[in-house]
């Protein structure tokens, strides 16, 4: 962090990407005051104590003793077929491919690879190689995980590093090992990342909420530019340490969706007043005027899946008269309406930050990017139609200028406090799931949203019944379906039984669909490969494919029996109206 530091504030003085220290005297001397040292002499005492630090930490890090951990890892040989030894061995070890596996652990010897050219490498490689393939036949299909830890090894262009951790750290192989074998995108993602693996480090109860230490990341960002690239990196970051603790039961479906949810919370709170400062700083600002990140969808209820985007509405206010230094109000807001979006999305090395989706705001993607109080408020009272006020019940304010938060949720408490007719709502709701269902009908039966019975479905229950019951009452509302489900029950609109019934539903529609993502297996089959189809069995409760297919088709009747008794019968509709959707 103190190096960090140094490098940031280089960075500031000069202007430009840099690690070189000032070369005349004067120079280091404003330097060691930017640094808050009292002269060059202190700072330059202050930083060689600091490098020895780092480099005896390093020395005593990477200067092991492979000794003989060899022992024990089955020699394939110089040359041809494999021997028959170390077919044995490595059949023994789960492996079924002997002969793919002897010539490329030939070639790691031969120091083919990049990483392995060194002899240091090839010493921590023999010293590591019994654990590597014990950890490596334990999983469902070894030879697919060995597949993948080459195809990672490939990829780097030194060894030394890596495999000294694999050495200092045994443990992290057969956590290493799990996600080869079972996560092809977790894997992909380690072969381009090897600092990744610091997540598999971590130890199980790492998870506490992410602002404070983005807000220290931050703290020396020069500017937009460089905040950005922390950004990504620390969302990429987090958002992997999360898949690998799903992926190993760490932590169940419910606690991961509201830490990424928190995480994505985290990163665009710190990120708006990024973007404002910059856009300030050519545009001027607008006097009294005040913006607002509104979250719906799944990041509104908290109940963000592996690789959800955003859905978002931006909401912007100023006094009749204001006007900023260069551009009309209106203007100014839709700009930085702009640029905001843009930000969340500009992809970087590290990927973009979140994917976003505004079509859930006024008007969806015909309306402006944002829109005033004024006209959310007039837009609710006046055009608003079923399907917005639907999306509505999961409206959060997810980050705003000081104190506008407040006066935006309760505009949204009193969109959603109108004094529909319940008939309305039933209907204009059952003709939507007909429309939905004729335009986007399911991809397959583990399409668990689209499907009948679905996790749509659930979610226009819990909408639908909120909108119908608590319209006199706001602040009833819940953006978790599970909390709604339980207020419903509260207000007796659904009964014990069947809110339960629901949102065990939900819970496991949201525990098999996370498991599906991290994975990569979007579509399970009897065939799947059973590295990928065993996480997803066990997320389900399922013994057996038979199991997990019985088991949903429970779960989308126990949905749709609920939707028809309370909404009615989307199937019953044989020219859905164009006005709901």
């Amino acid at each position: 962090r103190a190096l960090r530091q140094v490098e940031h504030r280089l960075q500031m003085v000069e202007d430009r990407q840099t690690h070189t220290l000032p070369e005349t005297e004067a120079g280091l001397a404003r330097f060691a005051t930017f640094m808050n040292m009292p002269d060059a002499a202190r700072f330059a005492a202050w930083l060689d104590a600091v490098c020895e630090t780092v480099n005896a930490i390093f020395a005593d890090f990477f200067d092991t003793d492979p000794g003989s951990g060899k022992d024990g890892a089955p020699d394939p040989g110089e040359s041809g077929a494999a021997p028959d030894a170390f077919a044995g061995q490595a059949q023994s070890l789960g492996f079924a491919d002997p002969q793919h596996l002897a010539v490329r652990l030939r070639l790691w010897r031969n120091g083919t690879l990049p990483a392995l050219r060194t002899a240091r490498a090839r010493e921590l490689l023999d010293s590591i190689m019994p654990a590597l393939l014990r950890a490596l036949g334990r999983q469902t299909d070894p030879d697919l995980a060995f597949r993948r830890f080459d195809r990672m090894l490939e990829r780097q262009s030194a060894g030394v590093s890596l495999l000294s951790l694999f050495q200092h750290n045994p443990a992290l192989l057969d956590r290493l090992a799990t996600v080869l074998g079972a996560a092809p995108p977790l894997a992909d993602h380690l072969a381009s990342n090897p600092g990744a693996l610091d997540a598999l480090l971590a130890p199980v109860a790492r998870f506490t909420r992410p602002g404070p230490a983005l807000r220290r990341l931050l703290r020396d960002a020069a500017d937009l530019e460089t905040a950005l690239d922390t950004l990504r990196r620390f969302v990429r970051r987090e958002e992997f340490h999360l898949a690998v603790a799903t992926l190993e039961r760490r932590i169940g479906a419910d606690q991961a969706s509201l830490w990424r949810t928190d995480l994505a919370d985290a990163a665009l709170a710190a990120l708006l007043p990024r973007v404002m400062a910059d856009f300030a700083a050519r545009h001027g600002r607008v006097r009294g005027g005040r913006f607002a990140i509104v979250a719906l969808g799944r990041v509104g209820a908290r109940e963000m899946q592996p690789g959800s985007d955003l859905d978002l509405m931006l909401i912007y206010d100023h006094p009749p008269e204001a006007a900023a230094a260069r551009l009309p109000p209106s203007q100014y807001f839709l700009r930085l309406a702009h640029a905001l979006v843009a930000a969340i999305t500009a992809p970087g090395a590290e990927g973009a930050i979140y994917a976003v989706d505004m079509r859930l705001r006024p008007s969806g993607n015909k309306g402006p990017v944002a829109v005033s109080l004024a006209a959310f408020r007039r837009y609710h009272a006046e055009e608003a139609w079923t399907w917005e006020r639907l999306a509505l019940t999961r409206a959060r304010v997810l980050a705003a200028t000081r104190g506008f938060a407040p006066v935006v949720d309760a505009e949204i408490r009193a969109a959603l406090a109108r004094d529909i007719p319940p008939a309305t709502t039933c209907a204009d709701t059952v003709a939507m799931r007909a429309r939905l269902a004729r335009d986007a009908p399911p991809a397959g039966p583990f399409d668990l949203k689209h499907r009948a019975g679905g996790m749509m479905e659930l979610g226009f229950i819990a909408e639908a019944l909120q909108l119908v019951h608590f319209r006199g009452a706001p602040s009833r509302f819940r953006q978790r379906t599970a909390e709604a489900l339980a207020e419903l029950e509260a207000c007796g609109a659904l009964d014990p039984a069947e809110a339960g019934a629901l949102a065990a539903a939900d819970r496991w529609y949201r525990a098999v669909q996370a498991m599906r993502r991290i994975t990569g297996l979007a579509d399970p089959r009897p065939d799947s490969p059973k590295s990928a189809l065993a996480p997803i069995l066990a997320a389900a409760g399922a013994l057996d494919f038979d199991g997990i297919i019985a088991t949903m088709e429970a779960q989308a009747a126990v949905v749709r029996t609920s939707f028809v008794r309370h909404l009615g019968d989307p199937r019953g509709i044989t020219n859905p109206r164009g006005d709901t959707a």
